[in-house]
């Protein structure tokens, strides 16, 4: 059974009125905190009057990519080299990793007050979708919400991120194989009736940061991935996804061991005949356009991550990735300290370290 069915970004007191998303309630609890102005720079929290040492603390934690680059702008802030702390190679990295993480938090968290977003309660499933056609880049972004009773963040990321499992919510894929992992990071071949991708997700802990969830970020690596060298790539049997495609899931604890699930995606349409076509179609005919990420995915997911219980159980704790779910597991019991600290966009600092 679902609970609160409505995003934290659309008015709880009267669902029903003209408050609601565009027209915003004035009411405390009603107010979106992802479209809240950014702290100022004085306002921020490095958690340490060390940042170079938590810098390189949060290296050696599974998934501590968000709070190590809170600890690295830290650094900035104060003009302290970070190469005094870590190498050019870690630099380089969680340059890389920093950038990704700006790109898939606005892919998950837009800002909604943007002209263009349309959204709605889809009936048959009574999932909450927004979703917003960009005529330039020929894209097509949507934003899927669910409330899911009874599983909570860690175990539906073990569920996604468990390669041998995935068909078993995801019809479409014919097989998924691990080609490389890393206790917070993997790299997929999926091969599907219509393509055959090499896919990378990235896991990230900010159940201590704004965003308040753990983090998957999915997308394409055709050629091989910097973070895996040396992996050989199977030959493709079939064309490729589109290579802007890209997708985001996060995992929000809710009480009682329940979890809020967005699905953020940003899908090619191909042409700009397609992209007119779908700017002109309605709500209903978007979500047919969609129906097995809107309709179908969902549901199969959720009554995957309670039917394989069990099993899940044994892949937290002994898959590659179990250091970042006993991680993730910590912040969700109260054994790691919650601190909530605010994240800015990293891109804008970084010119005179960036590295190709």
């Amino acid at each position: 059974m679902a609970v609160n069915i409505m995003p934290r970004s659309v008015c709880q007191c009267c669902w029903n009125s003209e408050c609601c998303w565009t027209q915003r309630c004035k009411r405390a609890e009603c107010i979106d905190p992802f479209m809240l102005k950014p702290p100022r720079p004085d306002e921020f929290d490095f958690d340490s009057e060390n940042p170079g040492a938590a810098l390189t603390s949060a290296l050696q934690r599974p998934g501590g990519q968000a709070e190590a680059l809170r600890h690295l702008r830290g650094l900035m802030e104060r003009s302290i080299d970070p190469l005094k702390h870590i190498d050019a190679e870690q630099l380089s990295k969680m340059l890389r990793a920093g950038k990704r993480f700006d790109e898939f938090e606005r892919l998950a968290r837009p800002d909604f007050g943007c002209e263009g977003w349309s959204s709605g309660l889809v009936e048959d499933s009574r999932l909450w979708l927004a979703y917003r056609v960009d005529s330039n880049a020929q894209s097509l972004h949507t934003v899927l919400v669910q409330d899911v009773d009874g599983v909570d963040p860690v175990r539906a990321a073990v569920g996604y991120c468990t390669a041998s499992l995935f068909q078993k919510h995801s019809s479409d894929v014919q097989s998924c194989t691990e080609l490389a992992q890393s206790e917070d990071a993997l790299l997929w071949h999926q091969i599907r009736k219509s393509s055959n991708d090499i896919v990378q997700v990235d896991l990230v802990n900010a159940l201590h940061e704004p965003l308040g969830a753990i983090m998957l970020m999915i997308y394409p690596q055709p050629a091989g991935s910097p973070d895996f060298p040396g992996i050989a790539i199977p030959k493709a049997s079939r064309s490729a996804r589109s290579q802007t495609n890209r997708q985001c899931i996060t995992l929000t604890p809710l009480p009682g061991g329940s979890m809020r699930m967005h699905v953020a995606a940003l899908l090619s349409l191909g042409d700009q005949k397609t992209t007119t076509q779908v700017q002109q179609e309605s709500m209903e005919g978007v979500v047919r356009l969609l129906r097995p990420l809107v309709s179908l995915w969902p549901k199969r997911f959720e009554a995957f991550l309670k039917e394989q219980h069990t099993e899940l159980i044994h892949q937290e704790s002994f898959s590659e990735q179990a250091p970042f779910y006993a991680v993730c597991r910590g912040y969700l019991t109260g054994q790691a300290g919650i601190k909530h600290s605010s994240l800015r966009q990293w891109t804008y600092m970084f010119g005179k370290h960036s590295r190709k």
